[in-house]
């Protein structure tokens, strides 16, 4: 956006709003015991690993595992490592989630070119239940990356806009942090800018240029993932849930039976209501012979709308696809905003406000770890008692990264019976 466009107000907001976000995200993290979720202890283990050997200890993305290490680096001087630890992750988790309303505001900002509306836009983003519920459901590094998942949606938005050199080298290094950050967070920028500069590439007529920097986009992550593959292959560990992904599609083989909640269904049912909205929007300005790059962004974030939410799809992976559906909402949304008229979309959006209440306050609320202060106490009690290259039995679902962390053990056996080993290099802590 022209810097002459904005005004104080506008500075105010992406400054003020995103420290109260961040302040009710932490507020909201600190009542918890420790980490919540099922893989809470596993973001504790790949920290303390980068607090004591500079590298993460499972394979897997590694970029929001240091910026958690950051701030639990900058903790370290005031409080014991463990404590450091579960709140270095916390204040990362809470700053990832205050920092995503700048993009989305600016992106909106850009599109409304009217900041009440722009403000309205970027809150729902935040409100919406399933972006919250990525912390209530232990999926941190889903969480961080959607900070730079949205920095890369306003990128490839200025990119279609103003096809330049410039902007071409922002979007593909966005792509790259997303790379190293997320899978999903990944895949979803990736599909989002191929299915939107596919058609960019169609309707333009100088497509040697655009051409040029569609190389320079796929350059970029192209030349870092062969650097990390041949100096830091353990940083492209989840990777290889891409073929777990095409192998069950492909043969309808489901891992896990989940059946949604009401609350989850009318939230889906809602963001396909915004998203059908911008989709006959978006027809009739076709129709109308209106084939802008903006016209072009709004029919790809509805196409990514639908897929992420395709009823056909196993369950195992629906669920993960659909907790990213507030992204296609909020863009979708945004051009809902703009063909609407104001009174429209003001009742439009208190609607939303009511609906999305109940199930984004649950979402804060509901947060838990799978382990009480007295089973920790309880291992901390064991670890006394164990001797080294002895074994550790858990039967007990989704204890086995809290019992590694606490104990110093390592992870062996099936996902029901984990078989933890002590080894000699373990400490206590």
């Amino acid at each position: 956006m022209d810097s002459k466009t904005w005004q104080i107000s506008d500075w105010i907001k992406i400054i003020i709003i995103p420290l109260i976000f961040t302040a009710i995200r932490l507020l909201t993290l600190l009542d918890v015991w420790l980490l919540p979720g099922l893989d809470g202890g596993y973001y504790a283990i790949q920290v303390e690993n980068i607090m004591r050997s500079s590298d993460i200890k499972y394979d897997a993305p590694p970029i929001a595992f240091f910026i958690f290490a950051f701030f639990t680096w900058l903790l370290s001087s005031f409080q014991p490592l463990n404590d450091a630890i579960i709140n270095g992750v916390k204040i990362g988790l809470s700053i990832a989630y205050g920092l995503s309303f700048i993009p989305v505001y600016v992106l909106s900002r850009k599109i409304l070119k009217n900041r009440f509306e722009a403000f309205i836009v970027a809150t729902l983003f935040m409100l919406h239940p399933f972006y919250v519920s990525l912390t209530t459901a232990s999926l941190f590094k889903n969480s961080v990356g959607t900070l730079f998942l949205v920095i890369g949606v306003l990128m490839l938005y200025n990119f279609m806009k103003e096809r330049t050199l410039k902007n071409a080298v922002f979007l593909g290094i966005t792509i790259t942090i997303c790379e190293f950050t997320h899978i999903l967070c990944f895949g979803i920028i990736v599909l989002f800018s191929a299915i939107s500069l596919f058609f960019i590439f169609i309707l333009c007529r100088d497509r040697a240029k655009l051409l040029k920097s569609f190389i320079v986009i796929a350059l970029i992550p192209a030349l870092a993932t062969l650097s990390v593959i041949l100096f830091k292959p353990n940083y492209l560990g989840s990777y290889w849930k891409l073929h777990s992904y095409v192998e069950e599609v492909a043969f309808q083989i489901s891992s896990q039976q989940i059946t949604p909640g009401p609350q989850i269904e009318y939230v889906i049912l809602l963001t396909l209501a915004i998203v059908g909205a911008s989709l006959y929007y978006c027809l009739r300005e076709f129709i109308d012979g209106r084939r802008n790059f903006e016209n072009i962004f709004f029919v790809s974030a509805t196409i990514l709308g639908f897929y992420l939410s395709y009823p056909f799809m196993i369950p195992s992976w629906r669920w993960r696809f659909q907790f990213m559906l507030f992204i296609p909402f909020t863009l979708s949304f945004i051009k809902c905003f703009k063909e609407s008229r104001v009174r429209e979309a003001f009742l439009i959006s208190i609607l939303i406000f009511a609906a999305f209440i109940p199930a984004t306050l649950n979402s804060f609320v509901r947060m838990k770890t799978v382990i009480d202060e007295t089973m920790y106490n309880d291992l901390l009690d064991m670890r006394n008692h164990i001797e080294k290259n002895g074994s550790v039995i858990i039967a007990r679902f989704g204890l086995n990264y809290w019992v590694e962390y606490i104990l110093g053990v390592q992870c062996k056996g099936s996902s029901k019976w984990r078989t933890l080993r002590t080894t000699p290099e373990y400490t206590w802590f």
